[in-house]
């Protein structure tokens, strides 16, 4: 059976519960290019960093780890108002991703889920297209808890 790294493991989990939840939004992990206006809607997972809770239990680690979900959104064609129509559907795409992420249990590894919450959001997304008004974006800012070996930390495999 193959293994990943239990970070790994659990963004993968992350994207794949965010494109069964919004199947007509593609989900990319890492993505450096910029965004363009006819790439809308689109979804960009990124991971963060973690701080240690080594504390937590005798031979494991408690991680708290940070990820970030960029969404980025077209203006609808023809609308009245092209700002507001779209400042709508960022808080549409963002509440789709919230109501796909916080309050389930997501499983990473054989016997082991995660829990998201929500930490921060911010009007505005790296991979933006600057050379088109007509898109917008966002960077949500989520954090989970992983239990790893102390040994190993993160990066030790775990059964997918």
């Amino acid at each position: 059976m193959p293994t990943v790294p239990a970070r790994e493991a659990a963004l993968a989990a992350i994207a794949a519960r965010l494109a069964a939840a919004l199947p007509d939004v593609p989900v990319e992990r890492g993505r450096r290019s910029v965004v363009a206006e006819q790439e809308c809607p689109r979804l960009v997972l990124r991971m963060g960093g973690h701080r240690e809770d080594p504390a937590d239990a005798f031979g494991a680690i408690r991680l708290d780890c940070e990820a970030a979900i960029e969404g980025y959104v077209a203006a609808p064609d023809g609308a009245d108002d092209p700002d507001a129509a779209l400042e709508a559907a960022l808080n549409e795409l963002h509440a789709r991703c919230a109501a796909a992420l916080l309050g389930v249990a997501i499983a990473y590894a054989e016997d082991d889920d995660l829990m998201v919450a929500g930490v921060s959001l911010e009007p505005d997304a790296p991979a933006l297209d600057a050379a088109s008004a007509a898109v917008g974006g966002f960077t949500w800012a989520i954090r989970f808890d992983l239990r790893v070996p102390a040994v190993g930390g993160p990066y030790v495999a775990t059964a997918p």
